[in-house]
């Protein structure tokens, strides 16, 4: 395997890390407020990052709530 290709998975395996990380931050902030008090601002510092880097995975509070439920529906 060249170089590159393994920078690109490495980097990829970070970033769906930091998606999971996201996701899991996300079900328990869901589960201790409830939807409508839950704030992305809320779902950033449980995860340990920025409102900013939140956007980068998601486009919104509905998007990732709409993950976290089909995750959460699939386990059962």
């Amino acid at each position: 395997m060249n170089e590159y290709k393994m920078q690109f998975i490495h980097e990829r395996g970070i970033e769906m890390d930091k998606k999971n990380e996201l996701l899991a931050a996300a079900r328990e902030v869901f589960v201790e407020k409830g939807y409508k008090a839950a704030g992305i601002s809320d779902i950033a510092k449980r995860s340990q990052m920025a409102v900013g880097s939140f956007y980068k995975y998601y486009e919104s509070k509905e998007a990732i709530f709409l993950e976290v439920y089909i995750a959460e529906n699939s386990r059962i």
